[in-house]
């Protein structure tokens, strides 16, 4: 097995973990330099948090996570680190279809296939929910989907890991099974950005919730 500082690598000269560790370490580099604008308390709620934003809304401080900044041609200077998370998620997801369709081969696409649920399931495992979820959908991609021969030529277990990782990240009942998940973890972790919670049109508030997660695991390791 090769390491990861060899000049010439391809997907199979890496192991899974390592390779779900690596995207950690990049996507909790982005995920943290997202600024929110949080209260000094060594535990904040998120009462006390999402009453932070409202006062640094009205006071004019700086905030990416304010009035859904990032999805507005003209305000989407204001949130360079969430636009740069955007990215992370599509690249990645991009990768993942991408290498299953270049294998030419049935069992080739297959065995890459599999290692993309391997690195999927360690990402969760991880608590890195953003790049499971990119991983999973890189799989569900229109180009990679239509692929029914590649998907019969998984191994059992590979098929059993995905159809689990895919339902704890369904959109069934807004996210219930992945809210319900990650709301027994202990930080830190790197949630899937896009769900925000219950009764909120605003991914400002979610984004928050996430960010108290960083802010809590950070204290408590001072």
């Amino acid at each position: 097995m090769k390491h990861i500082f060899q000049p010439k690598l391809n997907l199979f000269d890496i192991e899974e973990e390592e390779l779900a560790r690596q995207i950690c370490l990049a996507d909790f580099a982005i995920y943290t330099s997202i600024e929110v604008c949080l209260p000094r308390e060594s535990q904040p709620s998120i009462h006390a948090c999402l009453h932070s934003l409202m006062h640094d809304a009205r006071g004019g401080q700086s905030s990416e996570l304010l009035n859904q900044s990032w999805s507005k041609p003209k305000t989407k200077h204001k949130s360079p680190n969430v636009l740069k998370f955007i990215t992370r998620f599509n690249n990645l997801s991009n990768w993942v279809a991408s290498s299953i369709l270049k294998a030419a081969k049935l069992r080739q696409r297959a065995k890459v296939m599999s290692k993309c649920i391997k690195l999927a399931e360690h990402l969760k495992n991880l608590h890195n929910f953003n790049g499971c979820m990119a991983i999973l959908a890189g799989i569900n991609s229109a180009s990679v989907y239509r692929l029914r021969w590649t998907r019969k030529e998984l191994p059992p277990r590979s098929t059993q890991i995905l159809g689990e990782l895919e339902e704890i990240l369904s959109s069934a009942r807004a996210f219930q099974l992945y809210r319900e998940t990650i709301a027994q973890l202990d930080p830190p972790c790197i949630p899937y950005l896009y769900v925000a919670p219950p009764r909120s049109r605003s991914l400002s508030i979610s984004l928050a919730h996430c960010c108290l997660c960083s802010s809590v695991a950070s204290t408590s390791r001072t």
